[in-house]
């Protein structure tokens, strides 16, 4: 009786559209699924027939057929009315799998003491492409965490489908994906902190853009020598709209600078471009997210 009960109530979530996560494993950090979804960002018309650079060419349906997305929630997580994510994109030539213990992303979202749900999408797999599919779309950030939320709630991890907070952060070639969300992935009015770790190669307008016209959203930019004169172009960029902003080393920049100044560049000569990202657990700790009840 009890199967025939819970296979009635896969069916009906089934009709309604709202699919229920194949799994949830859970670890002394929390609970992780990984969820197929309609709304990540492949595979998308823009790569449906693979990817060419240089002379190597990267086939869709190696690179580009995986909708995986990874939800995790830290043990501890607080329901409420609204749902807080951190939304994390990875760079060139990863995957979400490698990704995630890689950069110890669960890890990091736990030490934040954030009350934060992570979601992170499979982006192009294994291959050096910025392109994010589905959500270089119009609403196309809106669309995923809308989904996201879906399963959550389908799944009794959370009460209700309501989105919270927003918080963007991504490594490397992640920037263009980040950009296209800040430009007119839906979510504007949701969106609070912007975090990028070793990614501001381009779209630069996108960015300024939206610190300009957004006179609360956080941004927090850790960048190795290569990637200055591109954070310099952002600040340039403030400087002319009157919009104030902080540039120091990063290791001049403890917790109590990180919580009194809104928008943040921190220059780094000691670590590498992979080890920006362990910057991720300081900036969310610092930001403006509720703590998890201790």
């Amino acid at each position: 009786m009890k199967h025939q009960v819970t296979l009635f109530l896969c069916l009906c979530l089934l009709l309604a559209g709202v699919a229920r996560a194949a799994d949830w494993t859970t670890t002394d950090l929390g609970q992780t699924a990984i969820v197929p979804m309609k709304s990540a960002p492949y595979p998308h018309d823009s790569r449906k027939d693979g990817f060419k650079k240089g002379e190597k060419v990267y086939p869709a349906e190696k690179h580009y057929s995986d909708s995986s997305v990874l939800l995790f929630i830290p043990k501890g997580y607080k329901t409420g009315e609204k749902t807080d994510v951190l939304v994390y994109f990875h760079g060139h030539n990863n995957n979400v799998a490698a990704a995630v213990e890689k950069f110890r992303l669960r890890e990091q979202v736990v030490a934040s003491k954030k009350n934060v749900i992570l979601i992170f999408p499979e982006g192009p797999k294994d291959v050096p492409d910025s392109g994010l599919g589905k959500l270089e779309d119009k609403d196309g950030l809106k669309n995923l965490l809308a989904e996201s939320l879906q399963v959550l709630k389908a799944d009794d991890k959370i009460p209700a489908a309501n989105l919270g907070h927003v918080v963007l952060t991504g490594h490397s070639g992640a920037y263009y994906g980040i950009a296209m969300c800040l430009k007119h992935g839906g979510v504007e009015d949701n969106l609070s902190e912007v975090y990028l770790l070793d990614a501001a190669y381009g779209n630069i307008g996108e960015y300024s853009g939206w610190l300009i016209r957004n006179k609360t959203g956080r941004f927090c930019s850790i960048y190795t020598d290569h990637l200055k004169a591109r954070n310099e172009g952002i600040m340039a960029a403030l400087k002319e709209k009157a919009v104030a902003y902080e540039s120091t080393m990063d290791t001049e920049a403890d917790d109590s600078f990180l919580k009194t100044h809104r928008i943040v560049f921190l220059h780094t000569t000691t670590l590498t471009h992979d080890n920006t990202v362990t910057l991720l657990e300081k900036f969310l700790r610092t930001g403006l997210l509720p703590d998890r009840p201790s």
